[in-house]
């Protein structure tokens, strides 16, 4: 019990102390002190507070005038004076000269693929790929037998054709001995077209 007294008079001297702080702290009004000029005499008047609203100054026009210096230019009457331009001189005419004719350049037609190649290839039939892991897998079939053809495979029937590159909708292939490109349009159930393409 002694020491809850003991907090009590701990805070009420805190309380007291806070308020004598907020007293001498609190801002206090004063009066405003101005000059005022009438003729060549300064007067200083004290005034109270709030009748500073109603009074009109006349203090204030007694500025003496400033004079119009001018301006550089006229804002109404503003020409601007434009230089004739030089003339230019004539171009030269250029002799007359008949255009070259340009052939555009075809490039050459692919080579047929031979037909013993082409009737190999037209055995296979393409029935669908499979994408998985990011590798392409082709299945074609040829009768009975089922293949399953990934970049880098061979097949046919002394596997004379080498897988190159595969994607949904082409297939490059290469045959042994040859170092042109095979390209096959993937055409599900449709058989294998070939045409040639340079490497």
């Amino acid at each position: 019990m002694n020491r809850q007294k003991k907090i009590l008079l701990s805070l009420f001297a805190l309380l007291l102390l806070a308020l004598v702080y907020a007293y001498v702290m609190m801002p206090k009004q004063h009066r405003v002190e101005f000059e005022s000029r009438a003729g060549s005499t300064t007067q200083t008047k004290t005034q109270e507070p709030g009748t500073e609203k109603n009074r009109l100054r006349l203090d204030l026009l007694e500025t003496e005038p400033t004079r119009y210096k001018g301006a550089d230019r006229d804002l109404f009457n503003f020409v601007v004076v434009q230089k004739e331009p030089e003339p230019k001189p004539k171009p030269k005419p250029l002799p007359l000269v008949a255009p070259k004719v340009i052939k555009p350049v075809q490039p050459p037609p692919p080579s047929e693929v031979n037909l013993v190649v082409r009737q190999q290839l037209a055995r296979f039939t393409f029935l669908g790929f499979l994408l998985k892991d990011s590798v392409h897998t082709v299945f074609l079939s040829r009768g009975e037998e089922l293949f399953l053809v990934q970049e880098g495979d061979q097949f046919g029937e002394e596997n004379q054709f080498t897988a190159v590159s595969i994607s949904p909708e082409r297939m490059r292939i290469r045959q042994f001995g040859d170092s042109r490109f095979i390209d096959i349009q993937l055409i599900e159930k449709e058989a294998l077209v070939p045409s040639y393409r340079q490497p």
